[in-house]
């Protein structure tokens, strides 16, 4: 899939310490919000709702404890916070002010429960923000914010509590915990220690002085993606410019066009959806150049002397490290590190494995797209806008398939069948329609998924069609955690959240191949989630380290396009045929055609990332200097970019993401090895499915990654099958 993973990372929803740099989704993939940002407010203003009960102030009544989304109106969220904040932070202040000596039960135990209303607020509007085309959420976010902020002030402010989780934390050895309790006051100790819990008073001050510029800088950053967004179109108006797009994306483009005012033609935006497809099947450079910078220097068609973008991203770079400093650390990047699974020397080491092996193949791959180039009567320097291009035509080419030509297997009723077969022969699952369950949009399908067992496993809901107003990009939404409760499983609600493009009148809208593996990514998130059997809400499903959270969903990515697989699901939408050998081969070489290039590109991103956020305070680089010096230590070719993932700067810098692209190449690593494991006894297997499930999908966080992972494999992680999978190998060793 194409790595843009959301505006969202990873959602460790544990407590509300957390909930300002993290949010309730799990996300893959997106471009630009601006459209959608623009969409909801070119809408007309809604007619002020009829005043009811707010929906929000009880339990939930609906089945599976599924919010009441159809009952739900904007300003429900503020009031339902900040009840749920007053009475959570009246609990919090119980507890550190109790007499009794500190227990689990009174303390750490105590803290969970009580976080849990403003958690479940808290999700439900993150979720509901993404998927809404209302307006009146972009209003109240900052009021929002505003109450989070506060409420996690007082959390960490309480020195009396903080003492109580240390005394726990020291009288381990003497007291008979559970291996997940153990889990849960070690993880609730490390983060309040990582949010500076342990300062003495006046660096407190001071580093809730840095959080708070952080913060600003970060809404002035959000102001500054959101504002650039003029032009943040291309408008075409004639057809014979459109040569080799295929019908879905023309479909899609014709749609957006008359969302954005126009009465014809083809608009294309900065979301992923529209972007990235634009820039694989242009044929017309010049459009391709105007389209790239667009995305690019959207950003420098702003008053720089209010919101420079370069200031913006100094400043913060900065304080990050100033922020690690003043909490022990020697940078930014060693504090990110603290909250992951990979080490610094092994993520050197990996980084230096890989480089050697994409550059092998790179010169290969650049030499052949250079011949393409000139064939088109390109007699220049490739340039950045030419990289998808020719990454595509060399697919083309290479494999003599034509522009869209494998979309006709996948219909995306076929697709979905495809995860749910997955599910079936891995763990027994059966997916159950509820139509009459709560949905935010009639395009969002509620599904009861139940184990073999017979008993439910939980709610997930499908919504993965474009429509304005929605977020671009693909997640998944935790609104329901699992958790035990009275020795009772509660099972969880989720939703997968994509931007298809929605078929034209009468005509099929088959996907990519890379959409394909988008849905079925966002799939495991929801089986992460689904498959979750531990007994505390802050440790289960994807609430684990951010190294490790999208691990299950690159895994399930890799049944996507595999042969046992696609032999199930995939058929041609008019013959009906199951998909033919030729086309399995296809998809199986497309991936090692350009896969020294993309790995360096990659490469590059993580490492302007790490020199960026690598750097101890005072010696943070400018970002063109940071830029030039990987350039020249990989030798870089013009088309490629640091930039071109992770959505460019927004990522990189956005307090979402926090400076940890390392976090996905550990995670690919660790799913191509796993799912090694399947190659090798079966792609069904169901032994190694049920170790799967038990030591990795249901054991979230109540365990450290490394035994989960050490208790399924047997073994410690290895870069052998990344690069297999790749294509890649490292060069042979002179005597």
């Amino acid at each position: 899939m194409q790595s843009n993973q959301s505006f969202w990372t990873k959602p460790t929803l544990l407590f509300a310490v957390f909930l300002l740099s993290t949010l309730s989704l799990t996300a893959c993939d997106s471009g630009s919000d601006s459209s959608a940002q623009q969409a909801r407010q070119d809408r007309p203003a809604r007619t002020a709702p009829v005043q009811r009960a707010n929906p929000l102030d009880s339990d939930w009544s609906s089945p599976y404890h599924v919010p009441p989304f159809h009952q739900v109106q904007p300003n429900h969220l503020p009031a339902a916070l900040e009840q749920a904040i007053e009475k959570a932070g009246q609990t919090i202040s119980e507890i550190a002010a109790q007499s009794a000596p500190a227990s689990f039960e009174n303390t750490v135990l105590a803290l969970e429960q009580a976080e849990q209303p403003v958690l479940r607020i808290a999700r439900l509007w993150y979720g509901l923000a993404a998927v809404s085309d209302d307006n009146e959420l972009d209003r109240i976010e900052p009021g929002l914010n505003e109450l989070l902020a506060r409420h996690r002030s007082h959390l960490i402010g309480s020195t009396a509590l903080f003492e109580r989780i240390e005394k726990i934390r020291h009288a381990i050895p003497d007291r008979p915990f559970t291996e997940e309790q153990l889990r849960l006051v070690d993880q609730t100790w490390k983060h309040f220690r990582r949010a500076g819990a342990h300062l003495n008073d006046d660096r407190r001050k001071t580093l809730a002085d840095l959080d708070r510029q952080l913060a600003e800088l970060d809404q002035a950053w959000a102001s500054v993606r959101r504002e650039a967004r003029h032009p943040a179109e291309l408008y075409i108006d004639q057809r014979s410019e459109l040569e080799g797009m295929p019908d879905s994306l023309l479909t899609l483009a014709e749609r957006t066009a008359l969302d954005l005012g126009h009465d014809g033609g083809w608009s294309f935006t900065l979301h992923a959806h529209s972007f990235y497809p634009f820039m694989r099947y242009a044929t017309s450079r010049e459009h391709r150049r105007e389209l790239y910078q667009l995305w690019k220097y959207r950003y420098e068609q702003l008053d720089r002397t209010r919101q420079d973008p370069d200031r913006l991203i100094g400043e913060m770079a900065n304080l990050r490290a100033q922020r690690a400093a003043l909490l022990g650390f020697d940078s930014h990047l060693d504090y990110m590190l603290d909250d992951a699974s990979i080490t610094r020397g092994q993520l050197d080491e990996l980084l230096e494995e890989l480089t050697a092996a994409s550059r092998a193949k790179a010169a290969g791959e650049l030499e052949k797209i250079r011949r393409l180039a000139a064939e088109d009567g390109v007699d220049d320097e490739l340039r950045e806008w030419d990289w998808w291009h020719y990454r595509q035509r060399l697919s083309e080419d290479e494999l003599d398939t034509e522009p869209g030509e494998l979309r006709q297997w996948f219909m995306p009723e076929q697709v979905l069948d495809g995860m749910l077969i997955l599910a079936d022969r891995l763990w027994g699952l059966t997916f159950r329609q509820r139509p009459e369950l709560p949905s935010w949009h009639i395009d969002a399908t509620p599904y009861e998924v139940i184990d073999r067992d017979g008993t439910t496993l939980g709610i997930v809901y499908f919504d993965t069609t474009h429509r304005p107003g929605k977020l671009g990009g693909a997640w998944t939404s935790h609104y329901r955690v699992q958790h035990y409760a009275d020795a009772k499983r509660q099972t969880p609600v989720v939703a997968i959240v994509a931007n298809m493009p929605p078929p034209a009148a009468g005509q099929p809208s088959g996907l990519s191949a890379d959409q394909v593996e988008t849905l079925f990514h966002e799939f495991g998130h929801a089986m992460h989630s689904l498959l979750s059997d531990v007994h505390h809400p802050a440790l289960a499903g994807t609430n684990v380290p951010p190294d490790f959270v999208e691990f299950p969903a690159m895994l399930l990515e890799h049944w996507a396009l595999a042969p046992e697989l696609l032999s199930l699901y995939a058929r041609g939408h008019e013959s009906g045929d199951f998909i033919s050998n030729r086309a399995i081969e296809i998809l199986h070489q497309r991936r090692r055609l350009s896969a020294g290039l993309e790995m360096l590109e990659f490469i590059a991103a993580i490492k302007l990332d790490l020199e960026l956020h690598g750097a101890s305070e005072g010696r943070v680089p400018n970002i063109e200097i940071a830029e030039r010096q990987v350039r020249s230590d990989l030798e870089l070719p013009r088309m490629l970019s640091p930039r071109h993932h992770g959505n460019g700067l927004v990522d990189i810098f956005a307090n979402r993401r926090n400076g940890a692209d390392f976090n996905t190449l550990w995670s690919r690593l660790l799913a191509a090895d796993a799912f090694a494991a399947f190659r090798e006894l079966g792609a069904f297997d169901s032994q190694l499915a049920e170790s799967l499930r038990a030591e990795i999908f249901s054991r979230g966080n109540a365990r450290s990654p490394e035994v989960s992972w050490r208790k399924f494999r047997g073994r410690a992680p290895t870069a052998e099958f990344l690069l297999e999978e790749s294509g890649l190998s490292l060069p042979e060793q002179g005597n």
